[in-house]
């Protein structure tokens, strides 16, 4: 039954992109608007956004660098008021938050955590939104990596801020160009320190078949890499995030002298952590638009 209704949602929205821009594209159109007027009103007179768009010069992200970052929430055994913060994710709407789905093999979360700058103190802007409901990709398997996406309805809808605010989707094919990650990651653990700071870095669109030498004979990869899926990898120590970042966007921003709107690309899946030049492999956002927009604006 539900195979049948998504297979009914695809073809309704088949229809509309005959009709025009297909409404991914059109959202993306509203969301950079809505960051535009952000940026410009931040003093009397406009500013260029390229300073205005919040953005650190070193691998730890300001407050509101990348406001479609969230982080999944489960209740602590010992204090169910408080929250184990295991998988990432990215708003994309007011209402839905895209992550992997290998996030929700357990029981889906509690909340969605938007806002989120220091995991070791509650910050000012920093919104718990509970979740409503999730939707898994109908193709997933927890024995394999394919299909490795799914989206988390919230229970209402969130209000924009400079710090939360919904990303676009990368629609195209093509992606010739390097691409970020952030995340909280095991970089502060592998140190000896807490997790408290998210970080970012600069990775690289690989050749597929670096991710094949790496991948292919895992049991998890009975088709070896397939075209849903990114090679991604930096040539730094540390390039890739780790466990807690499972699910987070890796995201380019195309126009940062308009908008200081992201693009997600692509959603950790499978990561090789703290190792040099290892390519990890990453879901394809723009194979699975589709579906995301079937779901989101159905």
């Amino acid at each position: 039954m539900g195979q049948f209704f998504y297979s009914c949602l695809l073809v309704t929205f088949c229809f509309l992109l005959a009709q025009g821009q297909r409404i991914a594209v059109k959202k993306c159109t509203e969301y950079q608007a809505v960051s535009t007027a952000e940026y410009f009103a931040t003093g009397p007179k406009p500013v260029s956004l390229q300073s205005g768009c919040p953005k650190s010069e070193n691998d730890r992200p300001v407050p509101g660098e990348f406001p479609h970052q969230v982080l999944l929430g489960w209740p602590k055994l010992d204090d169910p008021d408080q929250y184990d913060l295991q998988c990432g994710g990215a708003l994309i709407s007011d209402r839905y938050v895209l992550t992997a789905a290998h996030c929700l093999n357990r029981e889906p979360p509690a909340i969605v955590r938007l806002g989120e700058f220091s995991i070791r103190q509650k910050d000012v802007e920093q919104v718990d939104v509970p979740v409503e409901s999730t939707v898994v990709h109908p193709e997933y398997s927890a024995s394999a990596v394919y299909n490795d996406i799914a989206l988390i309805k919230l229970s209402e809808p969130v209000t924009f801020s400079r710090v939360v605010q919904p990303a676009c989707l990368w629609t195209e094919d093509e992606l010739n160009m390097t691409v970020i990650t952030a995340g909280f990651g095991l970089y502060d653990i592998l140190e000896g320190d807490v997790i408290d700071l998210s970080r970012k870095e600069p990775l690289d669109v690989l050749n597929t078949k670096l991710c094949e030498e790496q991948y292919a004979n895992l049991a998890k990869f009975p088709r070896g890499i397939i075209d849903s899926q990114l090679c991604l990898g930096g040539n730094q120590r540390k390039a890739d995030v780790c466990l807690t970042d499972s699910g987070a966007p890796v995201q380019v921003q195309t126009s940062p002298t308009t908008s200081c709107t992201y693009h997600v690309v692509g959603i950790v899946s499978t990561l090789v952590c703290d190792a040099v030049e290892s390519p990890s492999v990453y879901t394809r956002v723009a194979s699975y638009v589709d579906w995301i927009e079937a779901i989101v604006w159905g």
